[in-house]
């Protein structure tokens, strides 16, 4: 279908107060004040989540809100922005609301967090630190939803530690992170479990865009679903250590150092996914995907065609002398230099132009790739939502061909 990711505004009227609403607008007072009136709300988000009790909302009308916010109690609590003044309407695109501060969360042993942040704009912390900032100790819990934000021109957007053995898991949805020095960060620690699931969201022009590196004993698992990575100056997707990632209905283009780098027993799965025009200046080449240090992949109706290294020209999948092993089935791969590692082939690969253009990039009529992938284990629906199989057969790749 037609068109880019639109990172949906969801419209929702009622100001009336529950027992659980805080409400929080610049016109308003933190003094002495409870925020659980519409009528006389508190000034910053930070007085407001100080005031709340598990399962509370905070309302935050229209404005610009400086100061960090923390949150480093048991408790269950969402934070919505894209209020409206008089707090009927909530519309985040309309009423957009910017915090300017740092949105920090450490769940420490015995602690559980469960926080959603919902039409937020979260812009221009302090230097040097992430607009969210995540770390689980001990054996601290932390579940954290992302949902209908934008991050933008931070040094981190998000930034997640797990450490100990504690649990931390990450929500991004609906979101956009761009413009920010590093898009993504997730990490794991000692013998911590990190998960991170990125849906429908869009990750764009950052100098870095996602990472996620596993130390010691931990286990993180990376899951990237109906997304885009494109044009980040860095490379778009780094793993290593070893990291679980699974890439379905996903676009990775015009990244200008790389599309993906796995390292150090990594296991890439990706499904109907489209690695496609991007760029690197390394003379290791990998411009499309980089495999080392033991890592390997399995590519299933996954379109590689098109990156380009400046040193050894069309270069979709470079696998180093210490790459694992590569399968690919029903994938459409371009230029492929094995210098280490196993590749195999699974059937119904080709070899072809594509004739993927666009911002998502998706077939144009005449490509190779429509009708030709297989629908044994391939998603029901595309990166917009349309349905696949839509002809004969299943498309190879993000995006599934509407006739």
């Amino acid at each position: 279908m037609a068109g880019t990711i639109v990172i949906a505004a969801a419209l929702t009227t009622g100001g009336v107060a529950r027992a659980s609403d805080r409400f929080v607008s610049r016109t308003g007072d933190d003094t002495g004040n409870a925020c659980t009136s519409a009528l006389a709300p508190c000034r910053t988000p930070a007085h407001a989540f100080a005031q709340s009790a598990p399962f509370d909302v905070i309302k935050v009308a229209k404005a610009t809100y400086q100061g960090s916010v923390p949150v480093d109690v048991s408790t269950t609590i969402a934070i919505e922005g894209g209020w409206s003044p008089d707090f009927s309407v909530r519309d985040p695109a309309r009423y957009r609301t910017t915090v300017g501060g740092i949105i920090e969360i450490r769940a420490g042993a015995g602690e559980t967090i469960d926080l959603t942040l919902d039409g937020l704009t979260l812009s221009e912390p302090s230097p040097g630190v992430a607009a969210v900032r995540v770390n689980t100790l001990g054996d601290g819990e932390v579940h954290i939803m992302v949902a209908h934000c934008v991050l933008e021109r931070n040094e981190y957007a998000i930034q997640a530690d797990a450490y100990g053995t504690s649990t931390l898991e990450l929500d991004v949805v609906d979101s956009r992170l761009v413009k920010n020095l590093v898009g993504m960060r997730i990490r794991g620690f000692d013998t911590g479990t990190l998960t991170a699931r990125v849906t429908r969201s869009e990750m764009r022009s950052n100098s870095g865009g996602m990472s996620a590196l596993r130390y010691d004993s931990s286990v993180v698992d990376l899951q990237v679903l109906d997304s885009l990575v494109r044009s980040n100056r860095s490379t778009g997707l780094v793993a290593g250590g070893p990291v679980n990632v699974t890439l379905t209905n996903t676009a990775i283009s015009k990244n200008k150092s790389g599309g993906i780098r796995i390292d150090g027993s990594t296991v890439l799965t990706a499904v109907n996914t489209t690695i496609t025009g991007n760029r690197t200046r390394a003379e290791a080449g990998g411009s499309g995907i980089l495999i080392f240090l033991a890592a390997s992949a399995t590519l299933t109706n996954t379109i590689v065609w098109g990156n380009r290294a400046t040193v050894t020209g069309l270069d979709d999948i470079q696998m180093l002398a210490n790459a694992g092993t590569v399968s690919a089935a029903f994938s459409d791969i371009g230029a492929r230099h094995t210098l280490g590692g196993t590749f195999v082939d699974g059937g119904g690969n080709i070899s072809a132009d594509p004739i993927v253009r666009g911002t998502v990039p998706r077939p144009r009529p005449g490509s190779p790739v429509i009708d030709t992938g297989t629908c044994a284990g391939a998603p029901v629906t595309d990166i917009d939502g349309d349905p696949r199989p839509t002809g004969p057969g299943c498309d190879m790749g993000a995006d599934e061909v509407v006739p």
